[in-house]
């Protein structure tokens, strides 16, 4: 359940930031935004195929472990990539988190359960559902107060097509690192707990 909401802070950070930087900095339609989050839907969906294959050769813990570090890895990515372009530190950061989240999301939906007893399945999924929810809740406060400490704050919006100011676009950037730090950190804190698990 940690990790689930661990994961999930930076979950709702990406979906929230990513959507900005596309949409009300570098002025893509909302159209183009959205084909663009295929970069995250794609490696999800597969890693959820080949789950069976990356715990059989990792075991469930370090399969978790590595999902977490994946997520980290994104926010990285993006903190680096942030200050040359915001598109390339969107898209690489979709990319990888896609394998990240879908390793997070798939090992502790079937850990969780597994954890509890058959009778208490639906009590245990109705937990599970919450702490991702309050994880994403968590994820977009985080970036919205990393925006607003960096100056910036939300970027405004603009018409599609057309990007944000160069001083809008800047000042985003900075509060994009600085929740991007924040978030390798809530990141790795996920991976620790994950490596914690005795299975």
């Amino acid at each position: 359940m940690a990790v689930a909401l661990l994961a999930n802070v930076g979950f709702g950070a990406l979906q929230f930031l990513l959507t900005l930087a596309l949409q009300d900095v570098a002025g893509w339609t909302p159209l183009e935004a959205g084909g663009a989050f295929l970069l995250y839907s794609v490696p999800f969906a597969v890693v959820g195929l080949r789950i069976g294959h990356l715990t059989g050769r990792l075991g469930d813990r370090w399969a978790l472990v590595l999902g977490q570090v994946l997520i980290a890895a994104s926010f990285v990515a993006v903190a680096v990539l942030a200050g040359t372009s915001t598109v390339t530190a969107s898209l690489v950061g979709l990319a990888v988190a896609g394998l990240g989240q879908g390793l997070a999301f798939t090992l502790t939906t079937s850990t969780s359960l597994a954890a509890a007893p058959a009778a208490d399945a639906s009590v245990a999924s109705g937990l599970l559902t919450t702490a991702r929810n309050l994880g994403i809740v968590a994820g977009i406060t985080v970036a919205t107060l990393a925006l607003d400490r960096s100056g910036g704050g939300v970027p405004p919006s603009v018409t599609a097509g057309a990007a944000a100011p160069a001083a809008a676009s800047a000042a985003f950037a900075d509060g994009l690192r600085v929740a991007s730090v924040v978030l390798v950190a809530v990141s790795l804190a996920g991976a620790a707990v994950a490596a914690r698990r005795s299975s």
